[in-house]
């Protein structure tokens, strides 16, 4: 070890992927792998020499080859770079390395992706409402930008730790859906979890015309996402992806109350956020936000009908163990933010459950009572799971 930090060995095995140990940009040591998905790798990172430590998503050795997709995704760095929000994962540098090695620098979060938050999939409404919020602020943000993101599903929503014991909303992967559409190379093609979006978030200007989509494509998304968090299945139903897309294309979203009764109030919001025609939804995060904080006081949203909105559910939402409700920030129209100073967090530990903000009911006191008991009796059996 040198003044600098570790000596890593040379990138010999970057044609594998393995950058475990290796030293890449002069100062990213490259911890271990985080996770992985279609256009690369997320490795965790020490930067040297403060040793300060971020995660790093490096290209995938396949596309290394191909000057545009490489350049794509530096420039989608870049833009990302721009969007400086509580509510979007900060991304603090992007470039090339050693061997032609994309990268992009990004804070490390401690947490889980939207779709881990519970095990029976739905969420409950008082905590389902912060976390839309949360969305919608983060997409005003970016596309005050002119940032699109094309690609909002829950696994590119983070539930994120902060210091301060509360969850932040944090938005994953601006722009690489744009990326995988250019390493594809079959444009208006679409498969799941690939190139121009996700089949069952996708609006349908995005099924139709791929290049034709605008911000409201994200708003449709945050529709989608929030009825499949309080109701548990998605609007438009379908056996096959094939099925699914024609359902978007061809017939309404399933009224919200059929999935849940007491969610009647929420039917003209739905109605609204889910339209065929994108000039009869709602125009802006900011305009989608005021909406749905004036269902959930009981007030009227403009263009609804019916009776008061029920009143949010205080059930606790389960992540194996389970995380506070973030706090509910409605979003605001967007404005130029000033710069912060890059914030590094922890290495996720699933195994750390957090304790339910809120009144709890007196049967979960019950239940976390045995669970403490539980934990008593296996007292000396490191690997026990907790249930």
């Amino acid at each position: 070890m040198n003044a600098q930090g570790p000596t890593a060995p040379p990138l010999a095995r970057v044609v594998a992927d393995d950058l475990a140990g290796t030293l890449l940009a002069g100062r990213f040591h490259v911890v271990g792998q985080l996770d992985e998905g279609a256009m690369g790798r997320v490795f965790i990172a020490d930067v040297l020499p403060q040793r300060t430590r971020v995660a790093l998503k490096i290209l995938r050795h396949e596309y290394a080859d191909l000057p545009d997709v490489v350049s794509r995704f530096v420039d989608e760095g870049r833009a990302a770079a721009r969007l400086q929000h509580p509510n979007i994962v900060r991304v603090f540098e992007h470039g090339m390395a050693e061997h032609g090695i994309a990268y992009l620098s990004m804070e490390l979060l401690e947490g889980v992706p939207l779709n881990m938050y519970t095990r029976d999939g739905v969420v409950p409404l008082a905590h389902a409402l912060p976390i839309i919020q949360g969305i919608l602020a983060g997409l005003g943000h970016a596309h005050s930008k002119g940032v699109v993101h094309r690609d909002l599903k829950p696994a590119n929503i983070f539930l994120a730790r902060a210091p301060n014991g509360t969850t932040e909303v944090k938005i994953l992967d601006f722009g690489i859906a744009k990326v995988m559409d250019l390493a594809s190379g079959i444009g208006g093609k679409t498969r799941a979890g690939a190139f121009l979006g996700t089949p069952s978030y996708m609006s349908p200007e995005q099924i139709t015309r791929p290049r034709d989509v605008d911000a409201r494509t994200d708003l449709w998304a945050a529709g989608v996402l929030f009825y499949r968090m309080v109701t548990g299945h998605a609007p438009f139903a379908g056996e096959s992806e094939l099925d699914r897309l024609n359902a978007i294309l061809e017939h309404p979203p399933t009224p919200i109350d059929q999935a849940v009764p007491e969610l009647g109030p929420w039917n003209a919001f739905i109605a609204r956020a889910l339209h065929k025609d994108r000039e009869q939804r709602f125009q802006s995060a900011a305009e989608m936000s005021a909406a749905i904080a004036e269902t959930a006081s009981g007030r009227r949203a403009p263009g609804s009908g019916g009776g008061p909105a029920a009143k949010p559910s205080l059930a606790g939402a389960q992540v194996g163990g389970s995380m506070p409700p973030p706090a509910m920030q409605p979003a605001q129209p967007a404005t130029k933010s000033s710069p912060q100073e890059p914030t590094v967090q922890a290495i996720p530990n699933a195994s750390s459950p957090s304790i339910l903000s809120g009144p709890v009911p007196l049967w979960l006191t019950l239940l976390i009572g045995l669970g403490m008991l539980a934990v008593g009796l296996a007292v000396g059996y490191e690997f026990a799971h907790l249930r």
